[in-house]
């Protein structure tokens, strides 16, 4: 295809010429389109205002308002900003004699500077191209001779910059700068982070600027801008007078002369913060008391600063008066922008108590020549601010304030009832908010027993909750008190017969519902300690109903239920962020669940059970590890299994003793018990639904370990091993009603299911069945594409947009896919026992892969069916590079290559060692790491296998080890310096196909041994009560290990001797057989001896767990070192590997 028939005429010209020199080297994928007169990139600029300096490197960005460069492009801080309408011209400045650097000016009115650039040295050109398939390609178009792409760049960034200018100001440039915004605020700081250098710093509405001087500032070319509504800004911790203005990006230190101003700048920025999120809400329902609408102290009007704990509000100047005082007089809070301060209920006091109230307490006693005014001076207000809240000059104290004990009783009795203003006036009259003699509650207490929710809050705003005092609140009670909620919700009384509407409030850590949005004295409430689990349900009448488990009131369930999913979902995050964890309040505060709460949990029978927070989303399990201390997930469509546990070994950390339950996924067994026992039996039927559930989608389906469907995986291996020399494999039919039976049983449980009861043809065509069954096929919906990708001529190019649709799969189906056509390349390989062509699969497949979309009409499918033969055949013979394995063989592949090689070797008539070469796979780090062809002789050590790939360079030390793989990594044995691989690798002919399956050699750092041989401690004797296992089940033996003999006694005092073997005749494993039950721990190593061959039937080896893997390194280190005679090191010598 010509791609530059794409361009249009001029374009297409334009580049004609220069392709000629160019090469063409590869595809990457674009996103479309560029803006007009908008231009970024690498250019060189001059420095100095003189431009007598140096050239440097600076990333450029144009954006069609003003120009700005950076020290690169990760750089999000500007060094300079100049605005498009102080640049007056751009002038190319081009000499005859240049070749690599061409330079433009910009001719500004900034004090009538002139901006020197370059074009960069090394340029790349994007030319977009339109396929007739809308898709978009570029191709990277390097020129050979650099010289006129440099030009060329430079050429379009004057141009660029010369077009705004015309298109912003008509016809004719305007040589003058516009105005700067009248600031709010402006003035110089000391920027700590900048080398304590003073800006001049202007804040306009919701941006925030820094300039060189006030010059620049009136010239309104700022150094950098901050667009404050993505900003915060705090009181440093890095000493007094100091401000932390935070940004996505970065953060500013901010240091004052004193703290007036300091204060006031903070003020002005939380103002520009305010304006950029310009959320009033907050502002019009406290400016329902009308009273609010001018301030408490000066009468200035529009307000909107508030003194949440006096519950008057205040304007900014008076507001700057009120934070110098302590928090137990005076905090203040914006109306605009600390929305997470402003509970329901706060809002509420703010309106019942309103300036007008507060104002008849506070200003009682005032006469009106003391009143400050908008205008007042700041002394004068400071003044007056301070006498009227901190001296009580003005105020009309309670009659009993004489005397403490009486008004701490009055405030006792005012707590319970609904006047607020009464408590008001007892607090700022000096009662004790803390006071509680002859009582075991408070006031705060009292007035949340009543349900007075003003109350409630009038007095936690005043230091009344005892908890906030406590030293952990920092840490976790100021982040709970972040979450609130409120609405309508229906609900049930506690015997679930009917719904009534409630008006709840989520906030202080309690759920708290009244009859209506009116009401101020609650029905119930509930506490957040006392939540135990979230779960959503479902009921007839009611879809969006959701139940609340607690240990209050005879351990009750609240069923509650929101008028749409949307509103639920809502709730269940803030519950959810309430009652968990606060490592991960703003995780889980974002996620969607069915089930969400705090449970005992343990990952091995031997551990001791902690307290973690669960999680089921979908099908995905989260819970909170304790070693990352994050959220872990657990894919429960790979989950083999969940059983049932008895109480005897449960947790007895619950508040109710019953059973537990273990989740076997790959790699782990989960431990998991719920405080109560049928929140453990609600979540068993969670996890037992998501992990046997299976849909019509691919990426519902259980999953085995490779992201592959069990279903797809366990025929497709059932084949291999079974079928693939069956005569027409694939093709042949098979009985329908025995192929749906297999079918339905597979999809209830796939992992259960005796394949063996079936024949090849059925469990070939039930994979074909269920493969055509999906909603989506194995290629997506990406059918006219594939279509159109096949009838490509030209093959480079036809793989070029197959590895594009490929990349573009989902995980699950790219995996699939792969899995397929690995298999059916294997089956291709016995033609001549299975009769199976290409073609012949090809055919048998596509009608179950490449399902057309519904929109497709018939006989357009059937025009393409050989286009679909032709996709199908294209990726089995070109799978190597289309999956990646060009370069090298699949692990699998090497695998069933040295299987061969052993049983050509074991079926020999010649000795069984034989004096030929073996092949073998070496894998590099990791089981499914980098493979590497060695080849083996019979007298080749472990040592020299690694001097092999130390000499190749492949590995840079020889601190490297060889380990022997099984079990897909369950197993695992470090292979001694002297052992003959050899002699290793043709054990495994003796092996059956289960335990072959997943084995292999590997490379990796000598870490693991590392560790065993700092265990070992000769002076201790090992005798110790070990969980044993011999065939199916562990049972508690008695071992000990001396004089180089591992033995096994019937009583705890190891008096009757059961059997013994000699260290030197044992091959030791680290790790345990998977397909033994009820593992004990995941410490545990698994032994043979050198003369035992596996049995065919039963279980590797014999295994022994421990409680700890200290303990298990310390058996394994003397039994090692017994073996080797204290020898465990490497001696470098030279090898002799054939290549």
């Amino acid at each position: 295809m010509d791609y530059l028939n794409c361009l249009n005429g001029e374009e297409s010209s334009r580049y004609r010429s220069i392709s000629k020199m160019c090469y063409l080297p590869y595809f990457i994928r674009v996103i479309d389109g560029s803006p007009k007169n908008e231009k970024c990139g690498y250019l060189y600029k001059q420095g100095g205002v003189n431009a007598n300096k140096g050239w440097r490197k600076r990333w450029v960005v144009f954006n069609g308002t003003d120009l700005r460069y950076y020290v690169n492009n990760k750089s999000q801080v500007s060094k300079r900003i100049i605005p498009l309408t102080c640049i007056s011209d751009v002038v190319n400045d081009v000499k005859t004699d240049d070749t690599s650097r061409f330079k433009f000016k910009l001719v500004t009115s900034i004090k009538d500077r002139v901006f020197h650039f370059a074009a960069d040295k090394l340029v790349k050109r994007l030319i977009a191209l339109v396929s007739s398939e809308k898709c978009y390609h570029i191709m990277c178009v390097e020129h050979n001779s650099k010289c006129s792409l440099i030009l060329e760049e430079c050429l379009q960034w004057s141009q660029t910059i010369m077009a705004a200018i015309y298109q912003r100001n008509g016809s004719i440039p305007d040589n003058s700068c516009i105005e700067p915004k009248k600031s709010d605020k402006e003035g110089f700081i000391k920027f700590e982070n900048g080398g304590g250098k003073k800006y001049f710093v202007a804040i306009s509405e919701s941006r925030l600027c820094y300039y060189h001087n006030k010059d620049d500032y009136i010239l309104n070319s700022p150094i950098h801008e901050i667009m404050m509504k993505l900003a915060s800004v705090k009181d440093s911790s890095n000493g007094k007078n100091k401000l932390q203005l935070s940004t996505h990006y970065g953060h500013f230190m901010l240091g004052f002369d004193n703290s007036t101003d300091c204060q006031q700048w903070k003020m002005a920025m939380e103002d520009a913060i305010a304006e950029g999120l310009a959320d009033d809400s907050v502002l019009e329902k406290v400016y329902e008391n009308e009273s609010n609408k001018i301030c408490a102290d000066c009468e200035a009007t529009d307000p909107h600063w508030a003194s949440i704990n006096l519950g008057i509000v205040v304007c900014k100047k008076c507001a700057g008066i009120h934070r110098m005082f302590e928090y137990t007089v005076s905090k203040i809070r914006s109306l605009r922008m600390d929305t997470r301060v402003w509970t329901p209920s706060l809002i509420e006091l703010m309106k019942a108590i309103g300036n007008a109230n507060a104002n008849n307490f506070w200003e009682h006693e005032l006469i009106a020549e003391l009143k400050i005014e908008p205008d007042s001076t700041s002394e004068k207000r400071k003044e007056f601010i301070q006498n009227k809240y901190k001296y009580k000059r003005y105020c009309r104290l309670h009659p009993a304030y004489a005397d403490s004990h009486i008004l701490n009783q009055e405030l006792l009795k005012s707590a319970v009832s609904d006047n607020v203003l009464e408590t008001m006036a007892i607090v700022f009259s000096g009662a004790d908010v803390l006071y509680a003699y002859g009582h075991d509650e408070t006031a705060y207490q009292l007035a949340k027993k009543a349900g007075e929710r003003l109350q409630v809050e009038f007095l936690y705003q005043n230091c009344g909750d005892e908890s906030t005092l406590a030293s952990e609140y920092n840490d976790d009670g100021r982040l709970r008190e972040d979450v609130r909620h409120q609405g309508f919700l229906l609900k049930t009384g506690p015997n679930f017969k009917g719904f009534d509407k409630r008006w709840c409030i989520l906030e202080h850590g309690t759920l708290t519902y009244y009859d209506s949005e009116k009401s101020t004295t609650a029905k119930d409430s509930i506490e957040r300690k006392y939540m135990l689990m979230i779960t959503t349900t479902t009921l007839e009448k009611q879809s969006a109903a959701f139940e609340i488990s607690t240990n209050r009131n005879n351990q009750r369930i609240y069923l509650f239920s929101a008028e749409n999913e949307t509103e639920r979902r809502l709730w269940l995050q803030a519950l959810s962020r309430l009652i968990c964890p606060i490592t991960v309040m703003d995780h889980v505060g974002m996620m969607d669940f069915s089930l969400a709460g705090n449970f005992y949990m343990k990952d091995s029978i031997a551990e001791d059970w902690t307290r973690t927070w669960i999680m089921i989303n979908w099908r995905i399990l989260y819970y909170l590890s304790k070693e990352t201390n994050k959220l872990e997930t657990v894919d429960l469509r790979k989950a083999s299994s969940i059983k049932h546990q008895g109480s005897e070994t449960g947790c007895n950390k619950c508040l109710e003793s019953g059973y537990h339950f273990v989740v076997n996924s790959p790699g782990r067994a989960l431990y998991i018990q719920a405080d109560l026992s049928r929140d453990t039996e609600r979540l068993r039927i969670e996890l037992e639904k998501s992990i046997k559930s299976s849909g019509t989608a691919l990426d519902d389906q259980q999953l085995a370990s490779d992201n592959v469907p069990v279903i797809v995986d366990r025929c497709l291996n059932y084949i291999t091993n079974n079928g693939i020399k069956t005569r027409g494999i694939y093709r042949e039919s098979a009985t329908h009603s025995r192929v749906n039976l297999l079918l339905t049983e597979l999809r209830n449980d796939p992992r259960s299911v005796r394949l063996e009861d079936y024949s090849d043809h059925e469990v070939a065509n039930a994979v074909k069945r269920f493969l055509r069954g999906l909603t989506s096929s194995v290629f997506t919906q990406d059918y006219i594409q594939w279509m159109q990708t096949a009838a490509i001529s030209e093959i480079k190019n036809k793989l070029a947009w197959y590895s594009y649709l490929l990349d573009r799969m989902p995980e699950i189906h790219f995996n699939t896919l792969k899995k397929i056509v690995m298999h059916l390349h294997k089956v291709n390989q016995y033609t001549s026992e299975n009769q199976m062509t290409l073609e012949n699969l090809a055919t048998c497949f596509a009608p179950s892969l490449l399902i057309p979309d519904a929109s497709e009409v018939p006989a357009s499918y059937q025009t393409n069916l050989p286009l679909q033969l032709c996709v199908i055949s294209d990726i089995i013979n070109y799978h190597d590079s289309l999956f990646r394995l060009d370069q090298e063989k699949s692990i699998e592949d090497k695998m069933d290559e040295a299987e061969r090689k052993i049983k050509d070797i074991e079926s020999s008539p010649r000795m069984s060692m034989p004096s030929d070469s073996l092949l073998i796979p070496i894998t590099k780090y990791q089981l499914n790491g980098d493979c590497e062809m060695v080849t083996i002789t019979a007298r080749n050590t472990a040592m020299e296998v690694v001097d092999y790939f130390y000499n190749k360079r492949i590995v840079v030390e020889r601190n490297y080890n060889l380990h022997e793989i099984l079990f897909d990594g369950k197993l695992e044995r470090p292979l001694h310096w002297s052992n003959q691989v050899f002699l290793d690798v043709c054990r495994w002919s003796d092996w059956t196909e289960d335990i072959r399956k997943g084995f292999c050699l590997c490379l990796k750092t000598n870490e693991l041994m590392s560790k065993i041989n700092d265990s070992y401690d000769p002076s201790k004797y090992l005798l110790s009560e070990l969980k044993y296992s011999e065939k199916k089940s562990f049972k508690k033996m008695t071992f000990d290990f001396k004089q180089s003999r591992f033995s096994c006694y019937k009583d705890s005092k190891a008096n009757n001797c059961l059997w013994s073997i000699n260290a030197e005749d044992m091959i030791i494993y680290i790790g345990v057989d998977p397909r033994r039950s009820s593992i004990p721990s995941k410490f545990g190593f698994t032994f043979l001896s050198k003369h035992e061959k596996p049995s065919k039937n039963g279980y590797f080896g014999k295994s022994v767990c421990f409680t700890s893997q200290e303990d298990l390194y310390k058996w394994i280190s003397a039994i090692l070192m017994a073996q080797n005679k204290l020898e465990w090191c490497y001696v470098v010598t030279d090898c002799d590997i054939i290549l």
